[in-house]
């Protein structure tokens, strides 16, 4: 952590007097199987409390700037995102898939930026519901959904913008997570202007952790609609795991 913050111009303040004697640390390890929403419940309810510590830091004026390093199952990253606080200034920070000791240190070998897309693959009936794909690290396919999901709904895919393509290691910088945020702050957009005051939408995401922390962080207090976010059991099988609105 210290090497990624560093390496970006940030020192972190883990100084005697500060909001916390240490870094804010919020392990949710050894928890026992996550299978069912009320597992993920559980869990999202002690991000409820270890974010309300990070609100009273910026409401003291003790917390000024955040850093996010963040390894959990998509559906708790996604709640993460979505109780941060919006106040001050965060970086996320995305753990490459590599065994170094700088694991988060994002490259400095910048290549050509990300761009992303956004299409709907189906058309559901008027009034009916929406569906989101998000495909960064990997790939859902349509038939992968449960019927529940998809019976007369309105499907859309976010993609990377061609050459780039679907891949543990798409995300590689800020400026390609920057771009995602934008993509996914125009499809809510677009969807209130196409689809109305939705209440709820399901969303089925394959993407790295800065991302997935990243789609929590563009919902918006009473505003965008409630995600309904699937993950897989252990058979492979897509399930309600968690629903989490701003």
């Amino acid at each position: 952590m210290l090497a990624a913050t560093t390496a970006v111009g940030l020192y972190p303040r883990i100084l005697p007097g500060s909001h916390w004697d240490s870094d804010a640390d919020l392990d949710l390890r050894n928890r026992g199987s996550l299978t069912t929403m009320p597992d993920f419940e559980r869990l999202a309810h002690e991000i409820r409390d270890f974010t309300s510590r990070v609100h009273d830091g910026v409401r003291r004026d003790a917390v000024a700037r955040l850093a996010v390093f963040a390894f959990a199952r998509i559906p708790l990253l996604i709640a993460l995102g979505a109780h941060l606080d919006d106040k001050v200034p965060t970086l996320v920070f995305q753990r490459r898939r590599t065994d170094v000791l700088n694991a988060w240190t994002w490259p400095n070998d910048q290549r050509q930026l990300v761009m992303f897309g956004v299409s709907r693959v189906r058309a559901g009936l008027p009034g009916q519901p929406v569906t989101l794909i998000v495909n960064l690290s990997g790939t859902i396919h349509n038939h992968d959904l449960p019927a529940e999901a998809t019976i007369h709904h309105h499907i859309y895919v976010i993609t990377p913008v061609p050459p780039a393509r679907p891949g543990p290691n798409l995300i590689s910088s800020p400026a390609d997570l920057a771009s995602f945020e934008e993509t996914m702050r125009g499809f809510l957009a677009a969807l209130e202007a196409n689809h109305g005051n939705l209440d709820s939408i399901n969303v089925f995401a394959a993407v790295s952790v800065s991302a997935a922390v990243t789609v929590g962080r563009v919902l918006m207090p009473q505003v965008s609609p409630m995600l309904k976010i699937y993950d897989r059991d252990n058979n492979g099988a897509f399930f309600l795991a968690l629903q989490v609105r701003r």
